[in-house]
């Protein structure tokens, strides 16, 4: 089950996801890095399976970097 602090925290950390880290798994048109940047939630719906799971990725390591 996901708690309220652990929605907090992905949702915080989506939006600091870098271009660089989605291109890891495939490239990212020009517009559709704006769209994540407008809208990171909305637009992760839109990525392939492989740059999800890059932005996955990228949230778990920033978590896991801010826990003591």
């Amino acid at each position: 089950m996901i708690t309220s602090s652990n929605m907090r925290a992905i949702m915080s950390a989506i939006c600091s996801v870098d271009r660089h880290q989605i291109e890891a798994a495939g490239p990212i048109s020009d517009k559709r890095w704006r769209d994540f940047q407008a809208d990171p939630h909305g637009t992760f719906m839109k990525l392939n399976d492989r740059q999800q799971d890059a932005v996955t990725a990228a949230i778990n390591r920033r978590i896991s970097e801010s826990r003591p």
